[in-house]
C-alpha cells in the first residue's frame, strides 16, 4: 500500500511543480486521499517527503480557505517535528500557522494551542505550558469541547506536579473531578482521581490520600488500575512510617509491575527500616532499569535519590558521581566523565531534584578542600547555582500555600548550606563569606511575604499610576480567594485579565521588571539605612543551634550557640511565664532563666568592635524567639518582672522585622488627608455567645473561649482620636465598608475590638466587628487594602500571633496588614487587658503626639505603666499587662498637624526676622 503512496506522491509531484493542479483535480483526485498519503508517510518515518507534501496542501488550503486540511496538515508536520526532535522549531511554526487563521476559527485556534502546550511539555517548559493551559480551559468549555477541555485540565495539573505545585495541582485536579462527576466510569476521571491522590501525598495530606485511594479502588475492577492504586496507597502508608501496611499493598504488585519504580519504593520503605545498604542496591536497580526509559525525567531522578543515599552512608564519592551523572543527563553540555564539568550559571532550569544535586556537588567539593586548591571556588559555585535555583523554582508557584509548602521544603537545603557556609566564615571572616552567609539568610525564609510587600511598594516605586495599581492588586488577590474557595469558574473569567494587565504593566512601566521581587541585599546595603545607635539582630534555629548576626551601621559580628534540651526548656518558660498571670509560675524561676537568656543570646551581641553606643535594638526573630518580647528581659541577676530599671527597656527601645531584607522597604510616598482613625467596640453579651456558638466552635483558636465585654474600647478610641485631632467610629458602625473606605487615607489606624486567631489556617483569622452580617475583618478584606496607613495599632488579643509555617513563621493579624503594605503595626503577643491596654495606649500615643519615634514611645509608654503611681497600681504591673506589646516594620515618628504648624511658623518668623534684619542693614 505505502507502494501505491509513493507513485501517488511522485504523480502528484511533478503535476503539481508543471502547473497542472487544474489537470489533477479534474482526475479526481481529492485532497484526503493526497493528505492520506502524506499521513501514510509520516508514519513509516518519511518526514521529509511527507512534510513536502503537506506543506503544498497547507498552500492549497489557504488559497481555497479550507481550513480543516490546513490543521490536518499543520497536525501532521507537528507529529513529523516532534518524531525527528525538532521541539522548538515546530513551537514557531505552529504559532505562525495559528496566527495565519481568521479569528472566526475559534476551535481550530484552540486545538493548534493545545498542539503547541503539548510540545512545551515534552520540552520541560513547564511555565510557558501552563500558562497556555490555564488560557486554553474556560476556550475548551466555552466552545463545549468537553472532551478536549477534561485533557487540559489533566495534564495541566499533571505540570503543577511537576514543578512540585502539589497546591495548584490539587485545585486543578478537584476541578476536574468536579467536571467529570456524570462520568465516574471514564478513563479521565479515574486517572484524575489518582493524580488527585498523588497531590495529597505529596501535600502531606496522608489521611485524604488514602481516602481518595479508597475511591479509586471503588471505582473499577480493572486489574491494571487496581496496581496502580495498590502501588500509590504503598508509597502514602510509607510515608507514614507504617510500613508493615505499606508491605501489604507493595506484595499485591505482580512481579512485572513497572520494575522502575517498585525498586525505587522498595528502597525508600527499606531504608526507613534502616537498612541503608540494601537500599542503595534496590536504588541502583532502578538506575539501572531507567537508562532507556521513555520518561528521562526519571532517570535523573532515581539517580539523584541514589547520590543521597550514598551521601548518607558516607561514600561522598559515589554520591557526587551520581548527582554528576544526573546533572549531565539533565543540562546540555555537562561531560558526564568529568566532575569540573558544571553547568552554566545561565543555564537554570526549573527543577527541585537538580538543586538537590548541586547541593550534593558543592558537599563533594567542601570535602576536599583539604586535598584541591580550587575545590571551594567548585562548592560556592554549586551553592550560586542553588540559590538562582531557588529564586527561579519559587517564580513558579502560583499560589501563596504552595509557596509557604516550597519554603518549608527550601529551609532544609539553605539551612545546610548555611552550616557549610559558617564554617567558610570562621575560618575567613572576609566580606565575601559574610554576604555569602547573609545571602542565605535571605533566601532561608519569608517566600511570600517578601514578594507580598515588594510588589506592592514596586508598584508604587515604578510610578505606576494608583488606579492601575487598585485594578492589578484587585484582580491578584480575587483570583488567591477563588483559589482558595476552589471557584474554577471564578478563577477562568480573572486569569485571562489579570495576565494581560501585568503585561501591559511591564511594558508601559519597563522599571517594574527589576522591582517585583524583593531584593537580596548585601551587608552593605543594610548598613547604610542604620542609623548611629541601631544594632540588628537576626536569629535563625539550624537543626540543634542558633545562628545570631548582629551588625550596626559599621560592624558584623556572627556566632553558632549550639542549644541543649534545657535552653529550649528556658525559653518555653519564659514565653509561658510572660503570658500568664498563673501564680504557679514564680518569680525568681522566671528571672534566672530571663537572665540566662539575655546574657546568652542578647548582651554579647550588643557591644560590636567599634565600641559604639547602643541605644535601638532591631530583632529579626526565628522560632520560638518570636513569643519573648525583648523589652521585658531581666538584665541583672537579681532583677524584678515588673521594675523598669531591671528591664532591658530602662537601655534599649526594640522593634522587629519579619525578615532581614525589610529594613530596605521604602516608605511610602502617599499623601494622606487624615492623621487618625479609631475603631472600638464594646460588645453585648448575648451577641458574644452567639459569636462562641456559630463562629468560634468552627475555629482552632489560640487561646480562651471566653470572650468578655470590652468596656473600655469605645472610649480608647474617641480619646485617642480627639487627642490626634482624628475620627473614630464604635460599637454598630465599625463596619467592614466603613474601615475599608477610611484607613487608606488615614496615617494610624487603631483597632480596639476582640480578634480570633486560628492556629491551623491563618486566612480564618479575623477581628470581630458588631455586625451579624459581615462579623468578620479577616485575611481577604486586610488584603483588599491598597493604601495602606504608616502605623496600624491593633489593641487586638493575640494579633501578633497565629499559624506558624515553617520558613515563614506565625501568620498573624499583624502580619497580614504588613503583607498589605502597612509601614508598621503595633500588636500584642497574647490577650490583652482591657484597661490595662488603654491606659498604656494613652500614653504611647501621648509620646507619638510629641515626635517620639515609633519605639521610643512604646518604650517611654512602658516606662511610665511600670513606675508612675497616678497612671496605674503595682497590682497590674507585672508584664502580662504591658509586656506583650511589639512594634514589626520600619520605625519612625509621625509629625502630627500641630508640628506641621509650628514648623511652619516657624520657618516663617525665621524669615520675618531675616527680613528685618535686612531692612535695617539696607537702611543703615
Amino acid at each position: 500500500m505505502i507502494a501505491q503512496y509513493k507513485q501517488s506522491l511522485l504523480v502528484f509531484l511533478l503535476l503539481f511543480s508543471s502547473g497542472n493542479w487544474g489537470y489533477l483535480q479534474s482526475q479526481a483526485i481529492e485532497l484526503d486521499t493526497l493528505f492520506e498519503v502524506a499521513d501514510s508517510l509520516g508514519k513509516e518515518g518519511e518526514y521529509v517527503q511527507s512534510d513536502s507534501l503537506c506543506q503544498i496542501l497547507k498552500d492549497q488550503s489557504l488559497l481555497r480557505s479550507d481550513w480543516s486540511f490546513f490543521y490536518k496538515s499543520t497536525l501532521r508536520i507537528r507529529k513529523n517535528g516532534v518524531a525527528q526532535g525538532r521541539h522548538l522549531a515546530m513551537i514557531d511554526s505552529l504559532q505562525l500557522y495559528r496566527d495565519q487563521m481568521p479569528d472566526s476559527l475559534v476551535e481550530l485556534r484552540n486545538k493548534t494551542d493545545y498542539y503547541i502546550a503539548n510540545i512545551h511539555s515534552r520540552i520541560n517548559h513547564s511555565m510557558q505550558c501552563i500558562e497556555l493551559y490555564e488560557d486554553l480551559i474556560p476556550r475548551f468549555r466555552a466552545t463545549g469541547d468537553t472532551l478536549r477541555a477534561t485533557s487540559v485540565i489533566y495534564n495541566l495539573g499533571l505540570q503543577y506536579m511537576r514543578i512540585r505545585d502539589y497546591q495548584s495541582a490539587l485545585r486543578i485536579f478537584k476541578s476536574g473531578e468536579t467536571l467529570l462527576e456524570n462520568n465516574k466510569e471514564g478513563r479521565y476521571y479515574r486517572k484524575m482521581l489518582i493524580e488527585k491522590g498523588k497531590a495529597q501525598y505529596y501535600s502531606q495530606q496522608f489521611a485524604e490520600a488514602k481516602g481518595t485511594y479508597a475511591t479509586c479502588l471503588q471505582l473499577s475492577n480493572d486489574s491494571e488500575y487496581q496496581h496502580d492504586v495498590n502501588y500509590n496507597i504503598a508509597e502514602v502508608y510509607i510515608a507514614e512510617d507504617s510500613l508493615d501496611q505499606a508491605r501489604q499493598y507493595l506484595d499485591l504488585l505482580p512481579a512485572a509491575y513497572s520494575p522502575i519504580y517498585v525498586n525505587g519504593l522498595m528502597a525508600d520503605l527499606i531504608e526507613k527500616e534502616d537498612q541503608l545498604v540494601t537500599a542503595i542496591d534496590l536504588s541502583q536497580k532502578a538506575v539501572d532499569l531507567s537508562v532507556d526509559y521513555h520518561e528521562p525525567r526519571k532517570h535523573y531522578r532515581e539517580l539523584v535519590k541514589l547520590a543521597i543515599r550514598h551521601y548518607k552512608n558516607g561514600d561522598i564519592d559515589a554520591s557526587s558521581s551520581s548527582a554528576h551523572s544526573a546533572l549531565a543527563k539533565y543540562f546540555d553540555g555537562i561531560d558526564a566523565d568529568n566532575l569540573l564539568s558544571r553547568p552554566q550559571q545561565n543555564d537554570i532550569l526549573n527543577d527541585l531534584w537538580m538543586m538537590e544535586a548541586c547541593l550534593l556537588k558543592a558537599n563533594y567539593f567542601l570535602s576536599k578542600a583539604d586535598e584541591e586548591s580550587n575545590a571551594i571556588d567548585e562548592a560556592n559555585y554549586y551553592f550560586d547555582l542553588v540559590f538562582r535555583m531557588n529564586d527561579k523554582v519559587k517564580s513558579n508557584y502560583v499560589s501563596a500555600i504552595s509557596l509557604y509548602d516550597f519554603g518549608a521544603y527550601a529551609q532544609n537545603i539553605t539551612d545546610d548550606i548555611l552550616r557549610e557556609v559558617y564554617n567558610q566564615y570562621k575560618s575567613d571572616p572576609s566580606d565575601s563569606k559574610i554576604n555569602r552567609l547573609i545571602q542565605v539568610l535571605q533566601t532561608a525564609n519569608a517566600y511570600v511575604l517578601r514578594n507580598t510587600v515588594s510588589e506592592r511598594k514596586a508598584l508604587e516605586m515604578a510610578d505606576v499610576p494608583f488606579m492601575t495599581r487598585n485594578r492589578f492588586l484587585t484582580l491578584k488577590n480575587a483570583l488567591f480567594f477563588a483559589e482558595q474557595n476552589n471557584n474554577q469558574h471564578v478563577l477562568d473569567s480573572l486569569l485571562l485579565p489579570y495576565r494581560q494587565l501585568k503585561n501591559e504593566i511591564e511594558k508601559d512601566y519597563p522599571k517594574i521588571t527589576n522591582l517585583w521581587q524583593a531584593e537580596i541585599s548585601t551587608i552593605a546595603k543594610l548598613q547604610e539605612r542604620l542609623l548611629p545607635g541601631q544594632v540588628i539582630l537576626k536569629y535563625k534555629f539550624i537543626k540543634g543551634s542558633l545562628l545570631v548576626v548582629a551588625l550596626n551601621s559599621s560592624e558584623v559580628t556572627i556566632e553558632l550557640i549550639d542549644l541543649n534540651e534545657a535552653d529550649y526548656n528556658a525559653i518555653d518558660y519564659i514565653s509561658k511565664y510572660l503570658a500568664s498571670s498563673d501564680v504557679s509560675l514564680k518569680d525568681p524561676d522566671y528571672t534566672s532563666n530571663s537572665y540566662a537568656f539575655f546574657t546568652k543570646y542578647v548582651k554579647p551581641f550588643l557591644t560590636l568592635n567599634d565600641n559604639q553606643a547602643i541605644d535601638q535594638i532591631i530583632v529579626v526573630p526565628d522560632g520560638k524567639f518570636r513569643q519573648i518580647p525583648f523589652g521585658t528581659l531581666i538584665t541583672n541577676p537579681d532583677g524584678k518582672a515588673n521594675a523598669a530599671e531591671d528591664l532591658l527597656l530602662s537601655q534599649y527601645k526594640t522593634n522587629y522585622l519579619y525578615y532581614l531584607g525589610q529594613v530596605l522597604q521604602p516608605v511610602s510616598s502617599e499623601l494622606k488627608n487624615e492623621e487618625f482613625v479609631g475603631f472600638g467596640i464594646e460588645y453585648d453579651d448575648e451577641y458574644l455567645d452567639q459569636l462562641i456558638q456559630n463562629v468560634i466552635t468552627d475555629t482552632v483558636v489560640q487561646r480562651s473561649m471566653k470572650l468578655n465585654r470590652l468596656k473600655y474600647a469605645p472610649q480608647e478610641a474617641m480619646s485617642l482620636a480627639e487627642l490626634w485631632d482624628g475620627s473614630y467610629y464604635l460599637n454598630k458602625d465599625v463596619t467592614q465598608e466603613n474601615i475599608i473606605a477610611t484607613i487608606p487615607n488615614a496615617r494610624i489606624a487603631h483597632f480596639a475590638m476582640h480578634a480570633i486567631t486560628d492556629a491551623e489556617d491563618y486566612t480564618q483569622s479575623f477581628m470581630v466587628l458588631n455586625d451579624n452580617e459581615k462579623s468578620r475583618f479577616g485575611y481577604k478584606e486586610i488584603l483588599t487594602l491598597i493604601n495602606n496607613p504608616e502605623l496600624v495599632v491593633l489593641s487586638v488579643c493575640q494579633s501578633n500571633v497565629g499559624q506558624d509555617i515553617i520558613g515563614e513563621g506565625a501568620q498573624s493579624l499583624s502580619r497580614m496588614f504588613i503583607n498589605s503594605g502597612a509601614e508598621s503595626v503595633l500588636a500584642s503577643q497574647w490577650n490583652a487587658p482591657d484597661n490595662a491596654t488603654k491606659l498604656l495606649m494613652e500614653e504611647f500615643y501621648r509620646q507619638l503626639k510629641k515626635g517620639e519615634r515609633k519605639s521610643e514611645a512604646l518604650r517611654l509608654a512602658q516606662i511610665a505603666f511600670l513606675s508612675n503611681d497616678d497612671m496605674t497600681s503595682p497590682a497590674i504591673r507585672s508584664p502580662y499587662f504591658w509586656g506583650g506589646w511589639t512594634l514589626y516594620g520600619l520605625d519612625s515618628a509621625i509629625e502630627s498637624k500641630t508640628q506641621y504648624l509650628s514648623y511652619i511658623g516657624a520657618i516663617l518668623i525665621l524669615m520675618l526676622v531675616v527680613m528685618v534684619i535686612g531692612l535695617k542693614r539696607i537702611k543703615n
